[in-house]
């Protein structure tokens, strides 16, 4: 994302930027639940990356950033996968004990906990305060517009971060 690209794959950004009208980047999917290995469905800083790449050929007016609105649930144990989660937090029973952490850098909640047979989970989620750093980068970088892949999975604490942050603009 950082250099510049040599061979363009299966997109041409100035194209796209020149023949859409809107272009929504999907700041979400840095790590794929069902596949190998384990991380967070989006942080601020990969997200801003993201975006910031794509200002170099799209003008912000047109620019979108997608947000993510699930969470990625991780089996610890080897040879397991994770799951996507429309939830901000685990889904779990009351005497579950459940170790939350925010780390302040890639600005998102990690949950650790035991599954109901005692198997070790990490959970990262994408609740409001996740959000909120990403709606800052919206404003920060005065982008067009932001959306979310799934209206419904949107947990209304999260919506609030939106009626706070459009209300800005």
């Amino acid at each position: 994302m950082q250099g510049e690209r040599p061979d363009r794959g299966f997109y041409d950004p100035e194209m796209i930027a020149e023949s859409c009208g809107l272009v929504r980047v999907m700041c979400y999917d840095k790590h794929l639940a069902s596949q190998p290995g384990h991380g967070p469905t989006s942080t601020a800083p990969w997200a801003r990356e993201a975006v910031s790449s794509w200002l170099r050929y799209v003008p912000r007016e047109k620019l979108v950033m997608g947000l993510p609105a699930y969470s990625n649930d991780y089996d610890l144990r080897p040879g397991k996968r994770g799951r996507q989660v429309y939830a901000s937090r685990p889904d779990v029973r009351d005497q579950t004990e459940l170790e939350k952490h925010w780390r302040p850098f890639e600005q998102i909640h990690v949950y650790r906990y035991l599954e109901s047979e005692g198997h070790p989970r990490v959970f990262f989620a994408s609740d409001a305060k996740s959000n909120t750093a990403h709606l800052e980068t919206v404003e920060k970088l005065d982008l067009g517009g932001f959306g979310f892949w799934h209206y419904g999975s949107v947990s209304p604490e999260m919506w609030q971060t939106v009626q706070t942050a459009t209300e800005k603009r």
